[in-house]
């Protein structure tokens, strides 16, 4: 019996498969999670909003622990994944990704790893619902603009109908 993760460190441009791979190491060997079965792939096949290449890493590792063959406490497990991600992203200098755990500063500047808070969550997930709305409203116009070949039909079939049920109410 195994589980799959699809695991992100913050990872940045220019990172090589290798660091991608040992940045994702590192994190399951602080769970505790480093020393079963496990399978890392690095893709690179979706892209960021401004085009850019988002790098990730999707893991498959065994349930079970090869020693004791016991099951691994998987109590919180991915609270404690992004914890320790964070902390991985602070050891190699990568990018900080929002999650179940952020990279905040104190006062005097220094970096610590805190467990983000509901309303960040919940701002996150509106950010991120307005940027794939962009995105498919861009993506609306362009199949449009293709087929069509104007801005004035695509306004006219989609932004008018949009416009006037939002004066009507």
């Amino acid at each position: 019996m195994g589980e799959s993760h699809g695991r992100v460190c913050g990872l940045v441009e220019g990172l090589t498969d290798e660091q991608a791979l040992e940045a994702v190491r590192r994190v399951y060997e602080r769970v505790g999670l480093g020393d079963g079965a496990m399978v890392l792939a690095v893709h690179r096949d979706t892209f960021r909003d401004d085009g850019r290449v988002k790098l990730h890493v999707h893991a498959a590792r065994a349930a079970v622990n090869p020693t004791t063959l016991r099951a691994y406490n998987h109590h919180q497990l991915n609270t404690r994944i992004d914890r320790a991600a964070r902390a991985v992203e602070l050891e190699m200098g990568l990018f900080h990704d929002r999650g179940l755990a952020v990279v905040d500063r104190n006062d005097d500047g220094t970096a610590f790893v805190r467990d983000s808070t509901v309303p960040e969550r919940i701002a996150w997930r509106r950010e991120n619902r307005e940027e794939r709305l962009i995105a498919l409203e861009r993506a609306r116009y362009a199949d449009n603009a293709v087929r069509e070949g104007s801005f004035e039909r695509y306004a006219e079939a989609r932004v008018e109908p949009r416009l006037r049920q939002t004066l009507q109410r």
